[in-house]
């Protein structure tokens, strides 16, 4: 198999495993970019992502750019000669950024793609009942989550499981997704189709309404706080299925 230098973008945990799983299989990380340190606790430290703390240990470059399109930061990734990008977890890219590498950009998203489109699918597919949920590789372009799907693996739901048990499973699965995603193009045998794009629904359809704007509130605090995911937070891991999100945090 073709080794392939690689720019990893990604920042919490989710995205670890998958970055471990790119070094395991013999492709060359170039580089990390990941959000910047985040002050936490009472004493307000900085605290840096999960993803940043594997890079440091394994003697990777990171970049944590406050702004996607700031020359200095585009002229550093440049300079990396990377072949691909790889996304998980991250934040919406600019084309500036998505378009540069020759072999082009695909991220990992935690669902079966189209259902469930942008942040914390893990939990609105529990919430919402689903039977089964998966992760999906894509292509990047300008609409969020709505590339040619590259790979897709589906696990099953059980009645019992909640969000973190779910997260898990998916983290796990995602690297295997990831690393197989990077064989096939570095093969030229990946076949983009289907894409995030199309019309289909989750069968069991949205949040009923007395819980949408719960939900509002949970994706806002999990991006203030700079999660990709809000299955990285502690009040999050642990909402049963088809629980609201009142019962949760109160």
């Amino acid at each position: 198999m073709k080794k392939l230098r690689i720019v990893f973008l990604g920042t919490p945990e989710f995205a670890v495993p998958s970055l471990d799983a790119i070094i395991e299989a013999g492709h060359e990380v170039a580089a990390v970019v990941t959000a910047t340190d985040k002050p936490a606790g009472r004493g307000h430290k900085m605290i840096p992502s999960a993803v940043k703390q594997y890079a440091f240990e394994h003697g990777i470059p990171v970049l944590q750019p406050a702004k996607l399109r700031d020359p200095e930061f585009l002229d550093a990734l440049r300079g990396y000669g990377a072949d691909i990008f790889v996304v998980i977890a991250f934040r919406m890219l600019p084309e500036e950024v998505w378009a540069m590498p020759p072999m082009g950009t695909f991220n990992l998203h935690a669902s079966l793609l189209p259902r469930y489109r942008g942040a914390a699918p893990i939990n609105r597919a529990v919430m919402n009942g689903d039977a089964e949920t998966g992760v999906t590789t894509f292509l990047l372009k300008h609409e969020i989550d709505t590339g040619d799907i590259l790979r897709q693996e589906s696990i099953s739901i059980a009645p019992d499981e909640n969000v973190g048990s779910v997260h898990d499973r998916l983290m796990a699965l995602g690297a295997r997704v990831t690393v197989d995603t990077l064989a096939d193009l570095a093969a030229g045998t990946a076949v983009g189709g289907g894409g995030g794009g199309g019309g289909v629904r989750s069968p069991t359809g949205r949040l009923p309404r007395h819980l949408r704007f719960f939900a509002r509130i949970v994706r806002l605090i999990c991006l203030r706080a700079g999660r990709a995911y809000a299955t990285t937070c502690a009040d999050c891991r642990h909402i049963p299925p088809r629980a609201s999100l009142f019962t949760a945090w109160r």
